[in-house]
This record gives C-alpha cells, structure tokens and sequence, in this order.
C-alpha cells in the first residue's frame, strides 16, 4: 500500500513539473538559481502557482507563460542591452557611428516667444457621434503634439470644456498638457470684441494673424453632415469670422477641406514667421494634390512633387495622420 501512495506521488510530482517546463523555460530550474532577483522569484512563484490551477485556461495559460518567458529572460536582454551600448560607444570613439541627435528640448508656451492665441473650440461635442468625437480627440491631440515640438509653440487654448468629457477621457496624459483649459466657450474667455472665428464659409480672407486676438478652429468631425455651422455660431454669437487665405495661394485636386490638425498646422507654421505659402504647403497633405499659384493667381508648381517637409510626423506623440475632415478653416 505504501508503494502505491509514494508511486502515485511521484507521478503527480512529474506532472507539476510537467506543467512547468516548456521549451527551454524551466520555472523550478530559474527559482534554484541563487542569483535570481527576489521580485523576479516572487513573481515566478505568483506565475507557477497559477500554471498549477486545475481549470486554468487555454488562452490563460499560454499568457502566463509569456510572463514566465519576460521574467526569466530579463537579465539576458538586460545584458544584451548593455553590450550594445558598449558596442555603440566604442563605434562613436572609434568614427565607424555618428553620435546621435538628442532630442529637442521642449519649450513651454510660457517660455516662448510666439503669442499668436489659438483656441480649439469643444462645445461642438454634442453634435457628433460616439466615433466622431473619438475622431476629434485624436486630432485635438495631434495639434497639441504638433505645438509642443515646436521651438516657439504658440499659446494654444481648449475651449468649452464642460461635459466634453466624452472627448478628452482617452487623451494620453491630458491632465499634464501644456495649455490653457476653459469651462466656458471662447467668447465668454476672451471677450466678443477679441476673437476671430476661422471657418471655410466665411466670405472674410484672413490677411494675418494680430497678437491681441485669440482665433478659434472649430473642433468637430462631421463628414460636412452640419455645413455652414460654425460660420452661423460666429454670426448669432456677434464675433468677427475669417478663412484661412487657401484661395489666394493654392489649387487643389479636393475639396479645400481639411482636418482640425491641418488647419492648426497652417496657422502654426505662419505664427512661426513661415510664408503663407509656405505655411500652407508644409501642412496639406500630398494626396490633396496642392498646387502653388504664382502672382498672377495662375496655376504653378506642384510642390507635393518635391520632397515634403514633415518633420513633425516622425514624433510618436502625433501619431498616425487622420483622413477625417472637420469644419475646418480651409
């Protein structure tokens, strides 16, 4: 009878050990090891007490063990790391590798010299779709992230805050982002005699942009569902409207609609001393088939068929680039 107990023990021991051995991974042989970690043993234990579950999932198990694979090759790609960099130095002092750039300091709207004002208006949250003011905080961020790469970002503003929660909730790091927030829509933050509403359906070109006014981009995705909007919500609210001068210094393929991070792009670049038309052909993308006008007002180079400058586009922060058009200041 003692035979049997002690056989059937042992194959339950080579059962457990069973469960934790997969390929060259041996959770009992890592925890041995006296030169383990003490976090990473007591993550092993936490991860082979779970691999020992009897109703333990498939899709379960097969992640713990990824788990298993990242704790117990830690030290080895730490170490790899480390010859890499040893490797990459002595190629520096050596001449066979350029050093690398560092990344651009980060300059803070309070430090910087550009004081051109730009609101991004949110009342509009309530006139979109779920996925449309999903669309709209994704461009939202992408301005902010456009603005704080720049050596002078401009003074950007988020206006009509309240219960746009809806669009802001899933904004990386929202909390923390250098600019100004507003409950209230951009009339009530910076007075009526102030701002400057840009919307493509106003009649007024926009010649330049003045310190002492705040200019408002508004912030929606609609698929032009509400053509004409915001041109009649600066009108009913009293404030002065303007387009951005596309008309004056470019043909394009499409419709002169673009998305809320293009139009914020063309205002950046000119607030930065950039020529309107450069402002403009720097941020319109290629596939809008942009062509400068010379001074006559005639059709001239396509300058999308030269190297387009986007240097902003490698910064992860901006992320993927939208199709999405928006009510817009084209």
């Amino acid at each position: 009878m003692a035979g049997k107990v002690e056989t059937a023990r042992e194959e339950g021991t080579a059962v457990e050990n069973s469960l934790l051995i997969k390929g060259s991974l041996d959770i009992e042989a890592t925890l041995r090891d006296s030169d383990l970690p003490e976090k990473d043993r007591l993550k092993l234990k936490t991860l082979r007490d779970q691999l020992l579950a009897q109703d333990i999932a498939k899709h379960r198990r097969k992640k713990l063990w990824k788990e298993v694979d990242w704790v117990i090759n830690r030290k080895r790609r730490n170490d790899q790391k480390k010859q890499e960099r040893k490797k990459r130095r002595l190629e520096i002092r050596t001449g066979v590798r350029e050093p690398s750039q560092k990344r651009a300091k980060i300059v803070r709207m309070a430090d910087s010299d550009c004081k051109i004002k730009v609101a991004l208006d949110l009342s509009l949250h309530d006139l979109m779709t779920e996925a449309e003011r999903t669309k709209t905080g994704k461009q939202v961020q992408r301005c902010y992230a456009i603005n704080r790469r720049m050596e002078q970002p401009l003074r950007l503003y988020l206006t009509g805050l309240r219960d746009a929660e809806a669009m802001t909730k899933n904004l990386f790091g929202f909390e923390n982002w250098d600019v100004f927030r507003a409950e209230d829509d951009h009339v009530s933050h910076f007075g009526k005699e102030k701002v400057v509403y840009l919307t493509g359906d106003s009649e007024v070109e926009l010649e330049d942009f003045s310190e002492d006014e705040a200019y408002v981009i508004g912030a929606m995705v609609d698929h032009n569902r509400h053509k004409g909007l915001t041109l009649k919500r600066a009108i009913e609210a009293g404030i002065r409207h303007a387009r951005l001068p596309l008309d004056k210094y470019v043909d394009m393929k499409s419709r002169k609609v673009l998305t809320i991070d293009h139009c914020f792009q063309i205002v950046l670049n000119r607030a930065n001393g950039l020529s309107w038309q450069e402002s403009i052909m720097r941020a319109i993308p290629a596939r809008k088939g942009a062509q400068l006008k010379d001074d006559d007002g005639n059709e001239g180079v396509d300058e999308n068929e030269k190297e387009h400058d986007h240097a902003d586009d490698s910064d992860p922060d901006l992320g993927k680039e939208s199709d999405d058009e928006c009510h817009g200041s084209s």
